[in-house]
């Protein structure tokens, strides 16, 4: 009752014509650079390669902003610097050049042997020949102004070689020569007003070991002893520290160090001595053969110890792995050792006589680093 049914046929086109489909060719600029824009920077390189159109457009401008601010994390409002030409050309520079603008020159008494950056980018710490280690503030234009500075001359370091912040930059680790290859770590809390206090010092053999942080407040260090029963077997041993802020110790307190994760044991003739500790935290590579390495390898024997709870929970939630340098053929350190921590090392400390792996780099490396995401590890050689 006063409606109307209407049919409507419509015609659905079979484009047997090849010429009206919608092909990658006929693809309209704006909606192929959105597309673009979920790339990485090497895969748009790669797309450009594919044909001359796709070339001319996988160099635009704008995309190459847009992948720059995104990559970054730099405000899309951003300006190229006036000396720039193509934002394609900035991205080059951040990724094949390291930035750098010389806003300071900083003058020291003697040569500086390594820096280090705490994460907050706010300060930084310097270690010199003369046994100084200086702690210094970065301003937002660049420059900078005197923090802390110590000259462990006075505790009888010949020099200091390394330091390292710990992961919310309360403590710093320095690490220094006292003479022939043995050495001290010292822990310097940073306390609220910005100054540093020294909380404890400890014997570590040899010197270039430096030292590394499992976490926070925990740390390894090294120690190389003659076998009393074998001379012509040395040990050396990776011992797990504990310090908190506003917690000292005496020197070579027992409460330091109350466990070892594990001891290397070889011959004299070979390079023994672990140096150059870096910590890699596995979990976070997904499917990870690391323990696939080691399946077939036979357990080594053991040493018991009274383990401690707090440092088996440090290798349970961070499945910490062991990068250090070592050489078995010669005194030069020519090869990169990989060795895993495991919680189950603490009760009964294994003995082995070589690492999980070994990288033979075929040459003297004289420094290796870490990426802060530990995803790369970088060896200069």
């Amino acid at each position: 009752d006063g409606y109307t049914l209407h049919t409507v046929y419509c015609d659905v086109p079979t484009y047997t014509d090849t010429s009206q489909i919608m092909t990658w060719t006929l693809l309209p600029e704006p909606l192929f650079f959105s597309i673009l824009s979920y790339f990485q920077y090497h895969e748009i390189i790669r797309i450009g390669n594919t044909c001359k159109r796709w070339q001319i457009l996988s160099k635009d401008n704008l995309l190459w902003k847009k992948i720059l601010c995104r990559d970054f994390q730099i405000d899309l409002k951003t300006k190229i610097h006036p000396s720039g030409s193509l934002w394609i050309n900035e991205y080059k520079r951040l990724v094949d050049d390291t930035p750098n603008v010389m806003s300071e020159e900083v003058y020291q008494d003697d040569e500086v042997w390594h820096v280090s950056f705490s994460n907050s980018g706010k300060f930084f710490a310097t270690c010199s020949k003369d046994a100084s280690v200086i702690v210094s503030n970065i301003k937002h234009d660049g420059t900078t102004s005197l923090r802390y500075r110590e000259n462990m001359a006075k505790y009888g370091w010949q020099s200091v070689c390394f330091s390292k912040f710990n992961s919310d930059d309360s403590l710093l680790m320095v690490s220094g020569r006292l003479n022939g290859i043995k050495g001290e770590i010292a822990i310097f809390e940073c306390t609220e007003i910005g100054e540093f206090v020294l909380l404890c010092k400890i014997l570590n053999n040899p010197c270039e070991a430096n030292g590394a942080w499992c976490d926070a407040n925990t740390w390894l260090f090294a120690g190389a002893t003659r076998d009393p029963l074998q001379r012509n077997l040395q040990d050396s041993t990776v011992h797990m520290c504990r310090t908190y802020p506003g917690q000292t110790h005496n020197i070579e307190s027992e409460e330091l160090f109350k466990n070892i994760p594990f001891k290397l044991k070889t011959h004299l003739f070979s390079n023994p001595n672990l140096r150059c500790f870096i910590l890699s935290k596995r979990k976070h590579f997904t499917g990870d053969s690391y323990d696939d390495i080691v399946a077939d390898s036979q357990p080594p024997p053991v040493e018991n110890q009274q383990v401690d709870e707090q440092y088996k929970s440090v290798l349970q939630e961070n499945q910490l792995c062991l990068i250090f340098l070592c050489g078995e053929n010669t005194s030069v350190l020519h090869q990169i050792g990989f060795k895993r921590l495991y919680p189950d090392g603490l009760s009964s400390d294994p003995v082995v006589s070589k690492a999980d792996k070994l990288i033979e780099m075929q040459g003297q490396i004289v420094g290796i680093t870490q990426d802060r995401e530990e995803r790369f590890l970088y060896v200069n050689v």
